[in-house]
């Protein structure tokens, strides 16, 4: 165990993960990003609007995938009431759209100047980074669509946007109203940030939570905001500037994406989970914004690492899928490998007390993420290692024998060492010297 601890230390020292210097007193400006997010809703005028010009021929309507009152609905507008107004109004928020036509080939369609994605029949679900509600095709022909990658998030943080569709016969432009984002809270973390941590909320009851569990809901932003904080200070950078609370039913969970500072997080999870257990879900997901700008996925010495512990062999196609794209084969993903045993044990459920989620196995990314979470709480490696462990896969837990302890200490040893070098590599490289690393 000293050795475990010494190793532990000795990355959380070096190069870029270095404790943050004591925080400054004061706060940090506000974020002149969000300030779309706090505009007063447009209203659209009374009657038609500008009459949209020459309708594409190929288009026979639109759907507009909805929250209101926290649940998920579809509202479709067909071509006589687009001849009629310009304006599309949602008493809620909007979280994708279709387009319906008898050929998409020569159609194209743009959410405040993105393109949509053009889908048919052929393809069907999984052809595309889409969810199965974009295929909702008549038989007529094909569809067009937009969804962001978050399901049940905005298509835009503001209380409008631009819906143009373009074909060979005309062009038709739409701007759809909705209640966008509001900015409820913000906090300053440290030092090293830009600005403040701001919170924003999208959907129906914030206004009164707001009044009437405004103390709940702090609580809650402070217990998020301290996971962050966890991160952050370590890496002595900052990671997340917006924490987006999402109010649609029916979802729990909290999610990032690749190349962005945010994370989202659905109302349910955040006003039904315990304190402590958002503070260490932000933590997971500070984690995968760090592990994202680091770049350790690309690193040939985390897949190699990720490839032994699995016990894939030098030959094998999983190491030469995972060793050449970072990506295991389809057919290998959930398969039973040698290193189930280390994956469910760094897994937050097994490492972490009062934590239920985690699935190291999936990918590099995921893998990652809850190695270097269990390097926060690795005081409890020894206790750890005397419990029984959970394992996903069969649902059933039990303790580890002593070879199955012993092989799992030496690839969690191994695995700080692979971590400590690349930030020894980065390091010499940026011209900053070994960062006290010895």
């Amino acid at each position: 165990m000293f050795k475990i601890k010494a190793a532990v230390r000795l990355f959380l020292s070096g190069a870029s993960l270095m404790l943050a210097s004591t925080w400054a007193g004061g706060a940090l400006p506000v974020r002149a990003q969000d300030a779309t997010a706090v505009s007063a809703r447009h209203a659209p005028a009374s009657g038609a609007c500008t009459r949209p010009i020459d309708i594409p021929t190929q288009l026979t309507g639109i759907c507009l995938h909805e929250v209101i009152d926290g649940k998920e609905r579809k509202t479709v507008i067909d071509r006589n009431r687009l001849e009629r107004t310009g304006n599309l109004v949602s008493e809620g928020y909007i979280t994708g759209v279709e387009l319906f036509c008898t050929d998409s080939g020569e159609m194209a369609g743009l959410i405040d100047g993105r393109a949509m994605e053009k889908v048919s029949h052929a393809d069907g679900p999984g052809r595309h980074d889409l969810p199965e509600a974009a295929f909702a095709v008549d038989a007529r022909g094909s569809a067009a669509c937009y969804f962001p990658k978050v399901p049940g998030d905005a298509i835009s943080i503001r209380d409008h946007f631009t819906l143009s569709v373009t074909g060979r016969t005309g062009r038709i432009d739409l701007t759809v109203h909705q209640k966008g984002y509001r900015t409820v809270y913000e906090t300053d973390l440290g030092p090293y940030r830009d600005g403040t941590l701001v919170f924003r909320y999208i959907g129906s009851g914030i206004e009164r939570a707001m009044v009437h569990g405004k103390k709940d809901f702090e609580k809650r932003a402070q217990a998020i905001s301290a996971g962050i904080r966890a991160v952050e200070s370590v890496s002595g950078t900052e990671l997340v500037g917006f924490v987006n609370i999402m109010g649609v039913e029916g979802r729990n969970n909290a999610l990032s994406q690749k190349n962005k500072d945010q994370i989202w997080i659905y109302a349910g999870t955040f006003w039904n989970h315990g304190l402590q257990e958002l503070s260490r879900m932000a933590e997971h997901e500070a984690l995968h914004i760090l592990v994202d700008k680091k770049g350790y996925t690309r690193q040939t010495a985390v897949r190699e690492l990720y490839s032994d512990i699995s016990g894939f062999g030098i030959l094998s196609m999983e190491r030469f899928s995972l060793m050449t794209t970072g990506v295991l084969p389809g057919d290998a993903a959930g398969r039973d490998s040698a290193g189930d045993i280390f994956f469910s044990f760094i897994d937050e459920r097994n490492f972490i007390d009062g934590m239920s989620g985690g699935h190291s196995k999936d990918n590099l990314d995921e893998f990652c993420v809850s190695f270097l979470h269990s390097l926060f709480f690795v005081d409890r490696m020894a206790a750890n290692l005397r419990k029984p462990v959970f394992f996903e896969s069969s649902r059933r837990q039990r303790h580890l024998t002593p070879q199955e302890r012993k092989r799992l200490t030496a690839d969690y040893i191994s695995a700080i060492r692979t971590f400590i070098s690349i930030e020894q590599k980065h390091a010499s490289s940026s011209g900053s010297g070994d960062a006290g690393i010895t």
